[in-house]
């Protein structure tokens, strides 16, 4: 067979007309045609049997078949071949009933000629090719929906399944043709006493337009299966509006960040027991400082609050506020509970317990930044703290807050070595080197708890 060749196979019992088409495609310029001539419908059915052709020319009225039925016999054994009708000046409207039935063109024999008849074929040949492929697109997209374990499905504004794929059904253990054919309610679908709350999702979608969120699904077994879902009104090309949406089954999701959120509770309650050991290690070796820890930790839990940081921020801060002065277990005892003033060298080493207390916690995977907050919560805001002279936004915002809460509690409590200062002068400390040795912002936050929202240190003696 020559290459572009056209197998064509008329089913015509006029001879003459036979032969003229025939003729006709010899001249046609293009391809290559291959005409083959049967004068009856059961003649050309036992060709198509042995023999590959690619069009068919079809006359309606044959000796063994009249009318749309000849069409229909031949659409039924050769569905995947292209067929053009022939047809008479009065048969049109027959012709037309042909179309509908599949057909993919019709020509009146009274009209044809060779350009014409060779178009019409090509034509018909490319029409088929791509009816097929949109066909077998449709059908992958079916089985893919249809296959799907998410939950595809159109419903009416009064929650009527109007549509549904299978899988996700199966797996409920609902049948999908008893829903459709008993027209269920998406509503009948949830469990009882999520029921009342559908009305609220339709409103939303009648005024919005879209609707998202969880719904809880009972199975045919009586199980919960929790599903998330978007879904969306469509006015478009429908009759009446409708809803189109899809869900996924998120219920093992859920039970795992669950169990994942249980844990993390758990592993923070552990880290805040061993958080209090620390403190009242630190504690029973400073007796005098005994409980300034944890007020410490309180204020700057206050202060971090009144600032609107982060609930994370907020744990980490009076998290590192129970063991900031952790370091001071490296200090000598007799040091730490020294009656009278300090002097330049035991000071010094009283200034090693940031060090030390960093040392300590360093390698500990806290899930805030504790070791740095304790390192750095005598820093100051001019450079003139220590250890390491930071200043500015170099010192970790925890640390700025910690150290204006520690300057405040240590000012009004008792210590070794002088009677307690008292909340007001620890007040003015603050705000006369607001912004040269403390934070701004944390000062301002600081003054408004205690001079406006009665901040206090609780049952303290002050």
């Amino acid at each position: 067979m020559a290459e572009n060749q056209i197998t064509v196979l008329f089913i015509e019992d006029n001879p003459g007309d036979a032969r003229l088409f025939q003729e006709m495609l010899k001249e046609a310029k293009g391809d290559s045609f291959l005409p083959v001539h049967r004068a009856r419908l059961s003649d050309g059915l036992a060709y198509l049997a042995g023999n590959p052709v690619d069009v068919i020319l079809l006359d309606l009225g044959l000796p063994d078949s009249q009318g749309l039925d000849t069409f229909l016999s031949l659409q039924k054994e050769c569905e995947h071949i292209p067929v053009i009708v022939l047809t008479g000046l009065t048969d049109n409207r027959l012709a037309g009933r042909a179309m509908e039935g599949g057909a993919q063109d019709y020509l009146t024999k009274e009209s044809i000629n060779g350009q014409l008849l060779a178009q019409s074929i090509r034509y018909a040949i490319e029409r088929k090719r791509v009816e097929k492929e949109l066909r077998e697109g449709e059908d992958r997209y079916r089985d893919l929906i249809e296959n799907s374990l998410d939950l595809i499905c159109t419903h009416d504004l009064k929650g009527q399944i109007l549509s549904v794929n299978q899988e996700p059904l199966r797996i409920l253990g609902y049948d999908k043709d008893a829903i459709l054919k008993q027209k269920i309610n998406m509503r009948d679908l949830l469990i009882p006493k999520r029921r009342a709350e559908f009305d609220e999702y339709l409103a939303t979608i009648r005024s919005k337009g879209v609707a998202s969120g969880l719904m809880v699904i009972q199975t045919a077994k009586g199980e919960k299966r929790v599903w998330e879902y978007r879904n969306t009104l469509r006015t478009d090309g429908v009759s009446e509006p409708i809803v189109r949406g899809m869900a996924h089954d998120v219920t093992e999701r859920l039970k795992k960040d669950k169990e994942i959120k249980d844990t993390l509770a758990k592993l923070r309650r552990a880290i805040g027991s061993i958080i209090q050991a620390m403190a009242a290690t630190v504690e029973t070796r400073d007796p005098y400082t005994a409980g300034h820890q944890r007020r410490g930790a309180d204020l700057a839990r206050a202060i971090a609050s009144e600032m609107n940081r982060s609930t994370d921020e907020i744990d980490g801060i009076r998290m590192a506020g129970m063991i900031h002065d952790i370091g001071k277990i490296s200090v000598p005892a007799e040091i730490l509970s020294k009656p009278t003033k300090l002097s330049e060298i035991e000071f010094s080493l009283i200034k090693v317990h940031v060090q030390a207390g960093y040392d300590i916690l360093k390698e500990i995977e806290f899930p805030w930044p504790i070791a740095r907050i304790v390192l750095e919560h005598h820093e100051r805001m001019n450079g003139s703290g220590y250890p390491n002279g930071l200043s500015g936004e170099q010192v970790l915002g925890e640390s700025r807050i910690l150290a204006v809460a520690d300057v405040v509690e240590a000012m009004a409590s008792h210590r070794p070595y002088r009677a307690a200062l008292g909340i007001n002068l620890a007040l003015d400390e603050i705000a006369k080197n607001r912004g040269v040795l403390y934070d701004p912002e944390v000062v301002d936050a600081c003054l408004r708890l205690f001079r406006e929202k009665g901040y206090t240190f609780g049952n303290t003696g002050m």
